[in-house]
């Protein structure tokens, strides 16, 4: 959490400068530079991966607890015969088995996330570009 609210105070003192550029005349209304483009693009990025971490966090947790108290309504449950509890203990470790094979750790599938997640980011960065560029030579001209 102390990761997102630098990120946070980071911002913030970039929103600050931004207004601050807004009084000088040559840089009002324009579009910042393009390498200051490209840092508060990646600061922004960097923003929302850290809000991606927490929810997946917090998403893990949820599971985690989820699955605690399933486990225990399905192998302490009272209600049915010993024998009953032991056939759904075999079908836990069963599927306990399947996922462990099947699935990847929290960190290879977080890892994965973000990979894909700024792969996408990175292939709709320029064709947003260019639709914009396309529309504003569209646009008629005031002479």
């Amino acid at each position: 959490m102390r990761h997102a609210s630098k990120e946070m105070e980071a911002e913030n003192k970039e929103k600050e400068k931004d207004k601050a550029c807004d009084g000088e005349g040559k840089e009002k209304g324009n579009v910042l530079k393009e390498d200051e483009k490209k840092k508060k693009e990646e600061r922004e990025m960097e923003s929302f991966l850290v809000m991606v971490d927490a929810i997946w966090n917090y998403s893990v947790l949820d599971v985690e607890s989820t699955l605690r108290h399933v486990c225990q309504k399905v192998l302490f449950d009272n209600s049915v015969s010993v024998e009953a509890r032991a056939k759904r203990a075999e079908g836990l470790y069963v599927m306990g088995k399947i996922f462990k094979e099947k699935g990847k750790s929290a960190k290879e599938g977080l890892s994965a996330f973000k990979d894909q997640f700024r792969a996408q980011i990175n292939a709709q960065t320029p064709q947003e570009t260019q639709s914009a560029d396309e529309e504003a030579s569209a646009a008629p001209k005031e002479n």
